[in-house]
C-alpha cells in the first residue's frame, strides 16, 4: 500500500505543478491571449482550468501510481537516476501513439466525440489549453502511450517522471499563441503548426515534439513523383 501512496503523491505533485505552471503562463507569457479569452468567454476558460484539475490532479495521480507500481517498479531498475536513452525513447513512443490516436479522433466517427471539447478552444489558445481535454481523451491519448512505452522500454521511475514532464512542458508550449511566430526546427512540432491544426483540423496531427506529418507528407510527395 505504501508503494501506491508514494507514487500517487509523486503523480499528484507532478500534475498539480503542471496545472499551476500553466495558469501562471496563461497570465504572464500569454497575458494578451488570456485577456482576450477573459473578455470573450471566461466560462470556457474556467471549464478548461477545471478539466486541467480533474485530469492532472485526480486522474493522473491514480493512473501514474498504477503504472509505476505494476509496470515500472516491477522491472527492478534503480528508481532514482533517469536514463537519457529511456527518457527519449518514452517521449518518442508517446509521440508515435499520440499521432495515431489524435488522427483517429479526426478521421473515425466513433472517436470524434472525445476530442470535441478540446477544439472549443480553437480561437483562443493558451498554455492551459494543452490539458483542457475530456477525461476520455486524457486517458486514451495522453496517458495510454506512457503505459505502452513502459511495457516495451525498460525504464525506471525517474525516467518516466522526466518523460512525462517533457511532454507536459511541450504540450503547453505548442498551445501558446504568443510563441506562434518563433523559429522552430522543421521536423519538430511548432506552436504555429499546432495552432494551424486547431484552425484547419485537417493536418498537423502530430504533437507535441516530433512532426510525423512532415515526414509522411514528404514520402507521399516523393512516391507520387516516382509513379
Amino acid at each position: 500500500m505504501s508503494v501506491y501512496v508514494d507514487s500517487f503523491c509523486i503523480g499528484f505533485l507532478l500534475g498539480s505543478t503542471v496545472v499551476g505552471l500553466s495558469i501562471v503562463l496563461d497570465r504572464t507569457v500569454s497575458r494578451p491571449s488570456y485577456v482576450n479569452m477573459s473578455i470573450e468567454d471566461i466560462h470556457l476558460y474556467n471549464q478548461g482550468v477545471n478539466a486541467n484539475i480533474v485530469n492532472l490532479c485526480v486522474l493522473s495521480p491514480i493512473l501514474y501510481s498504477i503504472l509505476v507500481t505494476h509496470i515500472v517498479r516491477s522491472q527492478g531498475l534503480i528508481p532514482f537516476h533517469p536514463d537519457p536513452t529511456a527518457v527519449l525513447s518514452l517521449v518518442f513512443v508517446h509521440n508515435v501513439f499520440y499521432y495515431l490516436v489524435h488522427k483517429s479522433f479526426h478521421t473515425l466517427n466513433s472517436f470524434r466525440g472525445a476530442h470535441n471539447f478540446h477544439h472549443q478552444f480553437d480561437r483562443l489558445m493558451l498554455p492551459s489549453v494543452g490539458n483542457a481535454v475530456s477525461k476520455r481523451e486524457f486517458v486514451i491519448a495522453y496517458v495510454s502511450p506512457f503505459y505502452i512505452g513502459a511495457l516495451i522500454i525498460p525504464c525506471n521511475e525517474a525516467s518516466l517522471f522526466c518523460s512525462v514532464s517533457i511532454i507536459a512542458l511541450l504540450n503547453m508550449a505548442i498551445h501558446c499563441k504568443e510563441f506562434e511566430e518563433l523559429p522552430w526546427i522543421a521536423w519538430l512540432v511548432s506552436p504555429k503548426k499546432h495552432i494551424t491544426h486547431h484552425i484547419e483540423r485537417t493536418k498537423h496531427y502530430s504533437a507535441p515534439l516530433i512532426d510525423f506529418d512532415e515526414f509522411l507528407e514528404k514520402e507521399t510527395v516523393e512516391s507520387v513523383k516516382n509513379e
